[in-house]
């Protein structure tokens, strides 16, 4: 069945309205202005922080879901052209090339990026002149879009079709927003095993795979949920060398080596706690990212300074270890949800 939790989407588009409503998806539309950043070096951190500020402008209004499309070629990005001049200038540059297309999504703080290639024909400037005629694309990025008179322009892409259109269904499935496709029932992290693959965990493993990398898990209020769902995928043992639950914070300090006056002043919920517990699973399984989490999933547990949803990230790589924080708003079960995906999505940026 389709998610009956009504949503506000951040966005005027009525390409990611109609991927919505085709999901069976309840929302109401909130468009904003948030200022965006640009990064022509760095494509997944531009739509990364696109797609928080957007979804940050609309936050009074409930739980929101936001996404930022951009074109990348040869470490430029296309973004909405100014007019149709600059729209066929655009449409000229990508003729006869593959680029890549990326979207940032973001949703209760979770973020995810994904991308899909997708290779132009040689257009004549009879061509670019119908298609613009036909499009008016000022509202596209790289001014074309793949739904409306795409065979004009495209000869192949690969990866997700949505994602080309401006909101890739996989994220939506992983938070649960959309039903998983293949269980008919909404996908839950902790019982990975018993359905197929989330897609974050698919595109981190053949991400890993790609780049030689290996990776380990140390986790808390997910109880194994991100290695549950790291070793759902086909291969994912040549990538993923093992995890720690530790739940009990005997474990944290004997097992991971969380220091006790770190427990002790700081807490098992916090960003020291987070970054030690990342350290201790690259310590022990010699892998070259690892994540750590440790949170309050709820119902019971908060305080007025550490409020049930609130999750420490940490990650652990040979460049050193940082931490993130987020609070998930919901139930137990979606705190645990999306706290595997955000640390799946932590993972997948650090193997890029």
């Amino acid at each position: 069945m389709p998610s009956k939790a009504k949503i506000i989407l951040a966005s005027g588009s009525p390409r990611r309205a109609k991927i919505l409503r085709d999901a069976g998806v309840e929302f109401e539309i909130e468009k904003t202005d948030a200022p965006e950043v640009s990064y022509p070096h760095e494509p997944e951190r531009t739509v990364r922080e696109n797609a928080l500020a957007k979804g940050a402008a609309a936050a009074h209004r409930g739980r929101v879901l936001s996404a930022d499309t951009i074109v990348w070629l040869d470490n430029r990005i296309y973004g909405k052209p100014r007019d149709l001049e600059e729209a066929k200038e655009f449409l000229r540059e990508l003729s006869g090339r593959t680029h890549t297309v990326f979207t940032g999504v973001a949703f209760d703080g979770a973020t995810q990026v994904v991308r899909s290639d997708v290779t132009f024909k040689r257009l004549s400037e009879e061509t670019i002149d119908k298609y613009v005629a036909e499009v008016r694309p000022t509202d596209r990025a790289g001014a074309y879009d793949i739904d409306v008179s795409g065979d004009l322009l495209i000869a192949s892409h690969s990866g997700s079709y949505e994602n080309i259109m401006g909101l890739p269904l996989g994220p939506l499935v992983d938070w649960g927003i959309v039903p998983h496709p293949w269980s008919g029932i909404r996908s839950a992290a902790p019982a990975a095993s018993r359905f197929p693959p989330l897609p974050a965990a698919t595109t981190l493993v053949e991400l890993l795979k790609a780049n030689g990398l290996a990776c380990a898990t140390a986790e808390s209020c997910t109880g194994g949920g991100i290695g549950a769902a790291i070793t759902s995928v086909p291969g994912s043992s040549a990538v993923y060398l093992g995890g720690v639950v530790s739940y009990a914070n005997s474990v944290k300090e004997h097992v991971l080596g969380v220091s006790a006056e770190t427990l002790a002043a700081a807490g098992a919920v916090s960003s020291e706690t987070a970054a030690q517990m990342a350290d201790g699973a690259r310590r022990l399984t010699g892998a070259d990212i690892a994540v750590s989490v440790t949170g309050i999933a709820g119902p019971d547990g908060g305080t007025p300074e550490k409020p049930v949803g609130l999750v420490w990230f940490g990650l652990s790589t040979k460049k050193g270890t940082r931490t993130e924080k987020a609070i998930f708003p919901g139930d137990r079960e979606t705190v645990r949800r999306l706290t595997v995906v955000h640390a799946l999505g932590m993972l997948t940026v650090a193997a890029t």
